[in-house]
C-alpha cells in the first residue's frame, strides 16, 4: 500500500507541476496543450488504477491477520489416519535389448501416519506442532501444499530435570500455503523395525494446529484401537508370500530406513508399494514407486 501511495504522489506532483505553468502566464502551443490534456487524463487514470487495483502489486499484499481470519469465519479440519505400507524390492538383470526380468527379493514395512488439514478457504503462514513419545526422526512428506519441517526437539515436563531422558519430543511444521480445494497432508513414515512392539505409546502421537483467528476441529485416533490395527497388519504383511503360496515370505531389508543398496553390473531394481485395502487385508493393492539401474 505504501508503494502504491508513493507512486500516486509522483504522478500527481508531475501533473501539478505542468499545470502551474498556466498560473505563471506561459503559453503552450496547441500541440503542447493537447499533450498536456492527454497527460492529465493519463495521470488521473493512473492514480485511480494505483488506488483501486488490489492486485497491482501482489508482492506487497500481506497475509491476513488473526482478526481478519476470525472475521472471515476461518475454520480448519485436522484429521489423523494411519496404515502399514510395504516397500517391496524387485531385482533382476537388464538384457542387451533393454528388457528386464525382476523378482521380489526383500521388503521394508513402514508405520504410515498422515495428518490431513482442510481449511474452509485458502490459508497461508500457519504452523502444526507434532508431539510424540519417541524422537520424530521419521521422513516428513508434504502433499498438496507447501512448507518446511524442523528437526525433532526433546522436551521436558515442568519440574523434570533435564539430566533425565526427555518426556516427549516435538516437531514443528511451518505451512506456507494450503488451499481450500486440496488442503495439505503431512505424512510421516517410520520403519517398523523402530517400533517398540507391542507398546501402545507408539500410537499416542498428538498434534496442534496454530493458526491465529481460526477455529480448529480435531479428529484424532484411539491409541488402543490403532495399536491393534497396526500390529495385525504388520503381522499379515510381514508374512505375505509374494513369490507364491508354496514360497516363504520375503526377508526384511537389512538396511531399513531409506538406505539405497548398491546395484551390480547390468542389474535393475523396481520398488513397489503395497498396502491393505481394508481391515480384512485378504489382498494387497500395489503401485510402482520407481525404478533404477546403474549408469551406462
Amino acid at each position: 500500500m505504501a508503494v502504491r501511495l508513493l507512486m500516486i504522489g509522483v504522478v500527481c506532483t508531475g501533473a501539478l507541476g505542468i499545470a502551474s505553468q498556466f498560473r505563471r502566464g506561459r503559453r503552450l502551443p496547441r500541440f503542447g496543450l493537447a499533450r498536456l490534456t492527454g497527460f492529465s487524463l493519463l495521470a488521473a487514470g493512473a492514480a485511480m488504477w494505483l488506488l483501486w487495483a488490489p492486485a497491482a502489486f501482489p508482492g506487497q499484499v500481506e497475509p491476513p491477520s488473526g482478526a481478519a481470519r476470525a472475521a472471515a469465519g476461518c475454520q480448519i479440519s485436522a484429521t489423523s489416519t494411519s496404515d502399514v505400507l510395504a516397500h517391496v524390492y524387485y531385482r533382476g538383470q537388464t538384457l542387451p535389448d533393454g528388457f528386464r526380468t525382476v523378482r521380489p527379493t526383500d521388503q521394508e514395512l513402514f508405520y504410515n501416519w498422515t495428518l490431513t488439514i482442510l481449511p474452509n478457504h485458502d490459508l497461508k503462514d500457519f504452523t502444526v506442532v507434532l508431539r510424540d513419545s519417541l524422537p520424530l526422526s521419521d521422513r516428513v512428506l508434504l502433499k498438496a501444499g507447501s512448507g518446511s519441517a524442523s528437526e525433532s526437539t526433546p522436551q521436558w515436563k515442568s519440574g523434570t530435570s533435564r539430566s533425565t531422558n526427555p518426556d516427549y519430543y516435538t516437531r514443528t511444521i511451518h505451512i506456507t500455503e494450503a488451499t481450500k480445494k486440496n488442503g495439505i497432508s503431512i505424512v510421516l513414515n517410520r520403519p517398523t523395525q523402530r517400533l517398540q512392539l507391542p507398546s501402545e505409546a507408539e500410537f499416542s502421537r498428538s498434534f496442534e494446529v496454530q493458526a491465529a483467528g481460526c477455529e480448529v476441529e480435531y479428529h484424532g485416533m484411539d491409541a488402543h484401537q490403532e495399536a491393534a490395527k497396526i500390529f495385525r497388519r504388520v503381522g499379515i504383511m510381514a508374512a505375505w508370500q509374494y513369490l507364491g503360496k508354496d514360497q516363504p515370505a520375503l526377508p526384511m531389508k537389512s538396511d531399513a530406513g531409506y538406505r539405497i543398496s548398491p546395484l551390480g553390473p547390468a542389474e535393475a531394481e523396481v520398488t513397489m508399494e503395497a498396502r491393505c485395502p481394508d481391515d480384512s487385508c485378504d489382498h494387497l493393492i500395489m503401485r510402482q514407486m520407481g525404478s533404477r539401474r546403474p549408469p551406462l
